[in-house]
């Protein structure tokens, strides 16, 4: 219910750093995932070389040599004993735990922001009691002079009055220099520079859910995204034991090569040699 709150959370999940690693890396294992599942169609390769041999010994006439290359070549090596299947079944867990990753510290997130978020507000308020006891002390020293000077109470109560407006100040600084550190931890996970953080001023505008629905443990061990990830990085694992189990076994690989060589480039494809 506190509208500052939202849009600071919002700012976070915009801009922090860490988050958008985790973005990448979710990218980049879903790049991975795709090469792996390519491994398992042929790959075709080409090629174009040109190149010029001469042959100038003494007394011999010179003589050039050149020619000229295009071919292809089509390999694809049969997945027997299911190497490249594995893989896939690898890449595709590795994708999938870098998504319940950034899940995790998404949530990380909202939550540390929220509970600085009200620790600042917390401070806040304890800054404004520790003001009104200090203008409270003040008045209490000026009372306590007042008695002293005009002979109806000792020293001793005006010293102590002193003493308690002096002990009261001091916490004001702490505060205050709590306060700035914790606009400075809120700004760093926002991604931004440290600056003033609009906030409420007063707890009882702030509206909490009267329960959590926190649901059956076991649902709740489904949805927490540290234990999917834990579970799929279980499964890579797994399936980088069977990648490894299938290397002791033969390879079984088609290649294909294709192509014309010509001496002269403008008869390449005329060329009688395939």
């Amino acid at each position: 219910g506190d509208s500052a709150l939202c849009r600071l959370i919002q700012r976070t999940l915009e801009n922090n750093r860490d988050l958008q690693a985790a973005a990448a890396r979710i990218e980049q294992a879903r790049q991975a995932y795709r090469v792996d599942k390519a491994d398992l169609f042929p790959t075709l390769n080409g090629s174009v070389v040109a190149n010029r041999e001469t042959n100038d010994y003494y007394g011999e006439k010179f003589v050039g040599d050149a020619q000229h290359d295009l071919k292809a070549s089509l390999n694809w090596e049969i997945d027997l004993w299911g190497k490249f299947r594995w893989g896939k079944r690898k890449g595709e867990a590795l994708w999938k735990a870098s998504v319940e990753d950034e899940r995790a510290l998404r949530m990380s997130l909202i939550a540390e922001v929220a509970s600085a978020y009200f620790n600042l507000v917390a401070l806040d308020n304890e800054l404004a009691i520790v003001r009104r006891t200090l203008n409270a002390r003040k008045e209490g020293v000026r009372l306590a002079k007042l008695r002293f000077e005009g002979g109806l109470t000792s020293e001793t109560p005006y010293q102590q009055a002193q003493v308690e407006y002096a002990k009261t100040a001091t916490h004001i600084p702490v505060l205050e220099r709590d306060i700035t550190l914790k606009e400075n931890e809120i700004a760093f996970l926002a991604g931004e520079y440290p600056s003033h953080i609009d906030r409420v001023r007063e707890p009882s505008t702030i509206l909490l859910p009267e329960s959590l629905p926190i649901g059956l443990p076991s649902t709740l061990l489904e949805r927490r995204p540290d234990i999917r990830a834990a579970e799929q990085k279980l499964i890579a694992a797994n399936a980088a034991v069977g990648v490894a189990y299938t290397n002791m076994f033969p390879r079984l690989s088609l290649t294909a090569t294709g192509g014309v060589e010509s001496d002269d480039f403008s008869n390449l494809f005329k060329s009688p040699m395939y």
